[in-house]
């Protein structure tokens, strides 16, 4: 009977390990998870506020576009 008891109380200490070993690479993992999910998020909001910006300039650049095209065409005209 104390055979048994014993056996049984390694095998739980040995569980018990097992978990609480499994249970630190779990938490270490999740806090690298964590904060590579905060680095993404902080790109994507670099990147959205990039995009944004570009796509104001696009806009500026189109205006001028289309200006200089008016310019162009109203010196044509005045030509002839």
């Amino acid at each position: 009977l104390k055979a048994n008891k014993q056996t049984a109380e390694i095998a739980l200490a040995n569980l018990k390990s097992k978990y609480e070993n499994e249970k630190l690479i779990v938490t270490e993992t999740m806090v690298k998870l964590r904060n590579e999910l905060q680095s993404l998020k902080e790109d994507a909001a670099t990147f959205a506020s990039l995009r944004a910006m570009f796509a104001a300039r696009c806009d500026e650049y189109v205006t001028q576009l289309d200006e200089l095209q008016r310019q162009v065409h109203a010196s044509e005209e005045e030509k002839k």
